[in-house]
């Protein structure tokens, strides 16, 4: 049976907003655009404030939270490595408090049951204590047992998780001349980064991560991976980007298929041509993770090293 519209969950990823007062102007249409596109949920991947002096401060992310309130829908940030940087905090707990008062939730990690799937956020909560390099996002111990009691707990549901960086592994796109040579390409870089990627194959109701970070767009040939299962998805920039796109991600699960959509902030509309589609169910990708979990596997395509099921 095909899917009508009124069977669709739809949820819209916002890649890193840096909502600042000199680009206020742009955000009444963005906030225009994703309420017209009518999404259960919004998912922030953190980086909520602009550059330079007030970058992370309270009264910064208070003035974002204000912008993000105009959505019609419930919305739902992670931290980034930007919010914890305002120098008028004296320790990284002061600085997540300070977010998490903003955005009126009691922890840095949070879970967001919607419609078929469960949406999971990871957030940064070190930066004045990160060895190597300040901007490194982690996920520190006690979000990691959080995170793995919760898809322990969930059997089949299926999980998408929401953070600003991806694991180690993924097979995105990155930056290395910025990021991966300063140390915050991947989460937890310099802190036993192979522990998340662990978790995510060991538990195969995991079908989806997004992340942004890059402040690219959606049309690069590592910005949707697929390994072993797992759909890895780089959200663009809404805003301020560095290849002047300005992308965010539109997911729509049917329940027949799962559909990933870009929408383009500049042209205002869906665009077509930067769409992913999977014609399986939830639990039919759930089901073919699970025969290849804990396993060796060999990439189909040697040209990309993308991996995936079978056609």
């Amino acid at each position: 049976m095909t899917a009508t519209q009124t069977d669709r969950t739809r949820i819209v990823v916002l890649g890193d907003p840096h909502i600042d007062y000199p680009d206020d102007a742009v955000w009444p249409d963005i906030v225009d655009d994703v309420n017209r596109l009518a999404p259960a949920a919004v998912f922030v991947v953190g980086d909520l404030t602009g550059y330079g002096p007030y970058v992370g401060t309270h009264a910064a992310t208070s003035h974002a939270t204000d912008v993000l309130d105009q959505l019609n829908a419930p919305w739902f940030s992670v931290i980034g490595n930007h919010d914890l940087e305002a120098a008028e905090f004296a320790t990284d707990e002061a600085s997540v408090a300070s977010f998490l008062s903003c955005v009126r939730r009691p922890t840095p990690w949070f879970r967001v049951d919607l419609g078929p799937v469960c949406v999971l956020g990871l957030s940064s909560t070190s930066f004045r204590r990160n060895p190597e390099m300040p901007h490194e996002v982690v996920f520190e111990p006690d979000q990691l047992a959080w995170f793995e009691a919760q898809l322990e707990g969930m059997g089949d549901r299926p999980v998408m998780v929401v953070a600003h960086v991806p694991p180690i592994g993924s097979g995105l796109v990155t930056m290395a001349e910025l990021h991966a040579q300063v140390g915050n390409a991947v989460a937890n870089q310099n802190h036993c980064p192979g522990r998340i990627m662990n978790l995510v194959w060991r538990y195969p109701n995991v079908v989806a991560w997004f992340c942004g970070h890059n402040h690219l767009g959606q049309m690069y040939r590592d910005a949707l991976s697929i390994v072993l299962g797992v759909r890895f998805v780089h959200v663009g920039a809404a805003s301020q980007s560095r290849d002047g796109t300005r992308h965010s991600r539109v997911v729509d699960i049917h329940p027949d298929r799962l559909e990933i959509g870009t929408f383009d902030h500049a042209a205002r509309a869906l665009d077509g041509s930067l769409g992913y589609r999977e014609a399986r169910r939830l639990d039919q990708m759930i089901e073919w993770r699970r025969t290849v979990a804990g396993r060796l596997y060999v990439p189909r395509n040697a040209d990309t090293m993308r991996q995936g099921p079978p056609p």
